[in-house]
């Protein structure tokens, strides 16, 4: 599903409580499925979202999490502040990259856990058929015996 203006206009009204002047606010897709739209030859950001981002009061970066630090690093650099706010935003960025980071470990460890489910779903499929076999066996195993006792 595609970022629409709608959605940067709710991440709006959730920074409404910020400070407009202090405030860098980031709005985060999967890389995955970005990279489905990329292929595409389109952006997971619609054109009126993107517009929107750009045309607001507040600071909107648009990305996906494997892009986050790179984008803001972009964003302070073509957007330069007052030396009052540097120290607030250096503080800013790093935790922006501690929150990268958790952001790709989680990724890890979901994809992690996606990769257990699925041999688990493997292994489970591969009882299912032995199963099956065996049913089949046994079932031909009572119509041989059957057969056997009624026909004797």
């Amino acid at each position: 599903m595609r970022v629409r203006v709608d959605d940067v206009v709710h991440f709006e009204g959730a920074l409404s409580r910020y400070n407009k002047e202090t405030t860098i606010a980031i709005l985060i897709t999967r890389y995955a499925n970005r990279a489905i739209w990329l292929a595409r030859e389109m952006d997971i950001f619609t054109d009126c979202a993107i517009a929107r981002a750009i045309s607001s009061e507040y600071k909107i970066i648009l990305t996906d999490e494997l892009h986050v630090y790179s984008d803001l690093i972009n964003f302070i650099e073509l957007n330069p502040l007052d030396s009052s706010n540097i120290e607030d935003i250096s503080w800013e960025v790093e935790k922006v990259s501690q929150i990268n980071e958790e952001i790709l470990r989680r990724i890890e460890d979901a994809e992690d856990r996606f990769d257990r489910f699925e041999e688990r779903c493997d292994r489970i499929e591969k009882l299912e058929r032995q199963n099956s076999f065996l049913m089949y066996f046994i079932i031909f195993m009572l119509s041989a015996i059957l057969i056997n006792i009624f026909y004797k």
